[in-house]
């Protein structure tokens, strides 16, 4: 229904005017005013869609209403229905602000020129509402590749202290110095967990993706978030009819509910409940970059929806930012949305949030539908190489000097042969002039000479039967890494551990899989 402000003092034009728009079938409200005062009380509190006014009345000019409407609501339309106004006069109003101008003689073209007034107002509307979201999605772009390059240089700071606290550890007898090394080695370990939430929100990291039921999924993180969320919240579960099938890593997806929970419970500290719903519904948003959705076209949601405290509008617009946080300092990253957020478009999905202050906050994931989901799922077992490196030859490559340091130093003492380079030409030229002499080439994706898989075909040429390894912080070219895992290259995510990095060695050497 359409809003109708109407300045007017003749009580039978607002009659005339009334009964046409009524005739043509427009559904609308209609509220007075014939002076300043009341015109600017209904401009602020009845948020019109539409203002009508007179050309003259006795003490309120059209130019004065169209100076108020310019400056309290600028966005609503302004048309004049007057008894007489010649073009000059027509010309300066609409100069001034107006949309339209018709006389009270000729009202028959008043329902067209409300209609087109409303019309003009929502595609503006539209236009607006997509400039701010490709605005939005513009930023969000710029902070992800923002976080993904301080997340990389982290992680090689990270994978630094990693290993010398592990060489440290290894020679140090009990007591109280190698406790102090080991909280030194948790801390890193702390400082990789945040790396890893801002690789997520950037959409550098490689999800494992496999077709599930997300009804399934949903359902078995719900259980989790009863334990998480207390028992002074109920939580509720509406769950799809049908099968909701979506290409995923279910652990992260886990880890997105899991999130939205926590955030849910600090909303609510006194009690309340949270739903956890999953449905097949047409996707509701425009389509844009990097999101796998059509609008109208069927898609998997999935929301969580709490009855807490709620945000303010401005919260709510930058709740996807990372380290952006409503709660109090030490409560809280600021990372838990975000991580969210570059989940979601890692699944090439979509999330919104809405909220209002004392009514709660909704989150939506959409999901693109696909594939058959397996009938049970069991975690990828592995088996774990045990033992020391047993004089595995490894030629490794990488950049960052201090971590190439440390990481081929304790690979040595665990009984690795290993042979260091800082770039692909280094490494190339040593394993020529070696004859291809090593097991495997343990190598950092991106590197200041090229991307290591995609050279890989040149040690090949040297040594087909050569293994590799490949570290990597962030995904820089998922193609590229997709064809060297099908080539059958091994990946170690940073930060790692060395017992990790000499368990993942050791499987690619000996042709099994790593831990």
């Amino acid at each position: 229904m359409t809003n109708i402000l109407l300045v007017e003092d003749s009580e039978s034009d607002v009659n005339l005017i009334d009964q046409t728009l009524r005739l043509a079938g427009i559904e609308f409200s209609i509220t007075t005013a014939d002076n300043p005062a009341d015109y600017r009380r209904h401009l602020l509190g009845d948020a019109p869609d539409l203002i009508l006014s007179d050309g003259r009345l006795p003490n309120f000019s059209c130019e004065e209403a169209l100076a108020i409407r310019r400056k309290l609501a600028p966005c609503v339309p302004f048309i004049i229905v007057t008894g007489s106004l010649d073009d000059e006069k027509a010309a300066e109003l609409i100069k001034l602000g107006a949309d339209d101008y018709l006389l009270k003689d000729r009202l028959a073209r008043l329902p067209a020129a409300v209609e087109a007034a409303i019309a003009r107002k929502k595609a503006e509307k539209d236009q607006e509402e997509l400039r701010e979201q490709m605005e939005q999605s513009q930023k969000m772009e710029s902070l992800g590749a923002f976080a993904a390059g301080i997340a990389h240089d982290f992680n090689n700071i990270l994978g630094a202290i990693e290993g010398y606290t592990s060489i440290m550890l290894s020679t140090l007898e009990e007591g109280t110095l190698k406790e102090d090394i080991q909280e030194v080695r948790k801390a890193g370990q702390r400082g990789a967990e945040i790396t890893r939430q801002l690789l997520a929100f950037s959409r550098k990291e490689r999800p494992s993706l496999e077709s599930r039921d997300l009804r399934a999924v949903a359902a078995g993180t719900a259980r989790l978030i009863r334990r998480i969320v207390g028992e002074s919240i109920a939580v509720r579960e509406e769950s799809a009819a049908e099968e909701l099938p979506v290409l995923c890593d279910a652990t992260r997806i886990e880890q997105v509910m899991l999130n939205l929970a926590a955030n849910a419970r600090d909303a609510m500290p006194e009690g309340g409940e949270l739903l956890i719903r999953s449905a097949e519904i047409p996707y509701p948003r425009p389509a844009e970059d990097g999101v796998a959705l059509a609008q109208g076209a069927p898609c998997a949601l999935l929301e969580l929806r709490d009855t807490g405290k709620g945000m303010t509008p401005e919260q709510a617009r930058r709740s996807f930012e990372p380290f952006f946080t409503t709660k109090t300092r030490g409560k809280g990253t600021g990372l838990g949305l975000s991580t969210a957020y570059g989940i979601v478009r890692q699944h090439e999905g979509d999330i919104e949030i809405s909220s209002a202050q004392g009514k709660g906050t909704s989150v939506r994931i959409y999901l693109p539908l696909g594939g058959s989901p397996a009938a049970a799922h069991e975690p990828a077992g592995a088996a774990a190489a045990k033992g020391a490196g047993g004089g595995i030859r490894v030629l490794m490559i990488e950049d960052d000097k201090d971590l190439r340091t440390v990481v081929g130093k304790a690979l040595g003492t665990m009984g690795f042969d290993v042979t260091p380079a800082g770039a692909i030409s280094e490494a190339l030229a040593v394993f020529r002039e070696n004859q291809g002499a090593y097991d495997l080439v343990f190598s950092d994706v991106v590197l200041p000479d090229g991307r290591a898989p995609e050279a890989a075909g040149r040690f090949r040429a040297i040594n087909p039967g050569v293994k590799f390894v490949f570290a990597t912080g962030y995904v820089e070219d998922r193609e590229i890494l997709a064809a060297a895992e099908r080539e059958g290259s091994s990946f170690l995510e940073k930060p790692y551990s060395i017992e990790k990095a000499a368990k993942t060695l050791t499987a690619a050497a000996r042709g099994s899989a790593a831990a």
